[in-house]
């Protein structure tokens, strides 16, 4: 991640914590005047606030074991050795660029909800729904896609990141992705209407890394403001 990027991101992050713990720290004092709360202010905060961090540098043996179909873009690569990963508490949408070393601890986790299988698109969409939508599921009679078209979009887009879509609550995502040509673009899905058919036509992405994960940033700034 270019150094304006980074700058970008940490000072949204400064801004949005400071707001969030200014906002968490005002309510455990009136917990504390009116409720008589003994929970500390720390206890509080590592409780209740949602606040938003980078990583640390991921290992060099979780970027090969984690083998997306398509291999990660070099300017990729280079985020998970430098700031690993990315989570972005309420103010940033949830913005999360993955954890490749949480992901592949998710392999074949005792529950199905959390399984982790691929970066891939459809399998991507599904982990956000706790591997429940029956749309991809083909043994569904709700299904909508066919093996083959599964097959297509988990091969030919690998899913890096996602944020929610805060006009839609919690019924749409978009999701940060990268194509067979190492471009990235950003995908928007709402659970009722599964507008994904371009996505089989030629990939739309465009963009750089840097160049995603600003626009990325533009669209959370923006709606903040306006929220």
């Amino acid at each position: 991640m270019q150094s304006k990027t980074l700058e970008r991101f940490n000072e949204a992050l400064t801004k949005f914590n400071a707001l969030e713990t200014a906002s968490r720290t005002q309510y455990h004092n009136y917990l504390v005047r009116e409720k008589g709360e003994k929970e500390s202010l720390r206890q509080h905060l590592e409780a209740y606030a949602s606040l938003s961090t980078f990583g640390q540098p991921v290992a060099e043996q979780a970027i090969q074991e984690i083998a997306p179909a398509v291999p990660f873009p070099a300017d990729l690569v280079a985020f998970y050795r430098t700031q690993g990963w990315f989570y972005g508490g309420t103010a940033f949408q949830v913005l999360t660029v993955f954890s490749l070393e949480k992901l592949l601890g998710m392999y074949g986790a005792d529950y199905a909800y959390q399984q982790f299988h691929s970066l891939g698109l459809a399998d991507m969409i599904n982990f956000q729904w706790d591997n429940d939508r029956d749309e991809l599921d083909v043994s569904s009679e709700q299904a909508i896609f066919t093996q083959e078209h599964i097959d297509y979009l988990n091969s030919s887009y690998i899913v890096v990141a996602t944020w929610e879509d805060y006009s839609w609550g919690s019924e749409a995502h978009f999701y940060i992705y990268y194509d067979r040509q190492g471009c990235f673009g950003i995908f928007h899905l709402h659970q009722d209407t599964w507008k994904i058919e371009h996505m089989f036509d030629e990939s739309p992405a465009r963009q750089t890394w840097d160049q995603v994960m600003n626009e990325a940033l533009d669209r959370i700034l923006k709606r903040s403001e306006n929220s």
